[in-house]
């Protein structure tokens, strides 16, 4: 054997040690990428998970405002019931808090909670567009029931003066 052949073997030996090392970076680099793409995916979900309980937690919220008003406005209803007739003729332009408002209410409420059980029951985050849209919904509607309760407070202040007004001018009629 004389010395090109040798140095042809040896090439072919480091060519083929260089092919390996090749191959093995192209393995580590297939699996770095494959990481790297499982990585951002989790991250994906867990921030779609994390935006879901957000719109869930806004959903409780906008639930327990409600809630809280339906009620107030239950138990100002039964005081109202046990009032003597002039004073109930005092309040009756607040009558249709009882009969409307209050009814409108509680389908809102029941409207939380099938929205609370839909997104409840959801086994994996939906996309991002679809969460955006549902949060924006909700905040529309958040928007809206925040104005539509402070209203509904001031009208449930309102009465509770006028009760007491009426309730005085009935135990004292002589005084006004």
């Amino acid at each position: 054997m004389n010395t090109a052949d040798t140095i042809a073997i040896y090439a072919a030996g480091f060519a083929g040690f260089a092919a390996l090392v090749s191959v093995g970076a192209w393995w580590s680099s297939k699996r770095a990428l494959d990481l790297a793409r499982s990585s951002a995916k989790d991250a994906g979900l867990i921030e779609l998970e994390r935006i879901r309980l957000d719109l869930l937690n806004d959903i409780a919220d906008n639930r327990a405002l409600l809630e809280r008003a339906r009620i107030e406005i239950g138990a100002i209803r039964a005081k109202y019931e046990l009032e003597p007739p002039p004073v109930k003729e005092q309040l009756h332009d607040y009558v249709r808090l009882f009969n409307e408002t209050l009814p409108q209410a509680e389908k809102v409420i029941k409207d939380y909670e099938e929205a609370w059980t839909l997104w409840v029951s959801q086994n994996a985050p939906q996309g991002y567009r679809e969460l955006m849209n549902q949060r924006a919904l909700l905040h529309r509607f958040g928007t809206d029931l925040g104005i539509q309760v402070d209203s509904l407070q001031r009208a449930i202040d309102d009465l509770h003066e006028n009760q007491e007004n009426a309730q005085k001018e009935e135990v004292n009629p002589a005084a006004h």
